[in-house]
């Protein structure tokens, strides 16, 4: 079961990916703190509650999920690779997934923002996720493959004084 704050950023990844046309996913605990990745999205928290949030995948996957919200779009894709097009895209999922994210928080009484989000590709990406409060790591399965969403927390104001 997920508790307080992390409950609320899992509602929110549900929301919005929901919203951008993925009804069937499945949301599963991640075995792995620190899976390998091939692209990694992240966005930090500030205000009430300080931390971040990750978006990882391998290549393969995201080019697979980003065509389908375009398709889900009624879009038609102009690449076939991992290009700047899916980057782009790639970190405006993050944004979504996070606006969504601090606005859930808000409505509890949280006040929070978020930093831009940065963009890594390469082989085999790891993050240090040392040092944390709390934190939510769900692989999150679809017919595009698995893409994982790691939310660190390292400060937060309590739950209970907010709720």
């Amino acid at each position: 079961m997920i508790n307080g704050h992390l409950s609320l950023f899992k509602q929110a990844f549900e929301e919005v990916l929901h919203e951008i046309g993925f009804a069937d996913l499945t949301y599963k605990a991640a075995p792995e703190m620190n899976p390998p990745s091939e692209a990694v999205a992240t966005i930090g928290i500030t205000g009430d509650i300080q931390g971040f949030l990750l978006l990882r995948s391998d290549t393969k996957s995201l080019v697979a999920f980003i065509s389908k919200v375009l398709a889900n779009m009624g879009m038609e894709e102009s690449e076939e690779s991992f290009g700047n097009f899916q980057r782009e895209a790639f970190g405006e999922i993050l944004n979504q997934l996070s606006g969504r994210s601090v606005m859930l928080l808000a409505d509890h009484g949280f006040e929070c923002d978020i930093t831009p989000p940065t963009l890594l590709i390469g082989a085999n990406i790891s993050y240090d996720i040392r040092a944390l409060d709390d934190f939510l790591n769900q692989d999150i399965s679809g017919g595009f493959g698995k893409i994982n969403i790691f939310v660190g927390i390292k400060k937060a104001k309590e739950w209970s004084k907010k709720s």
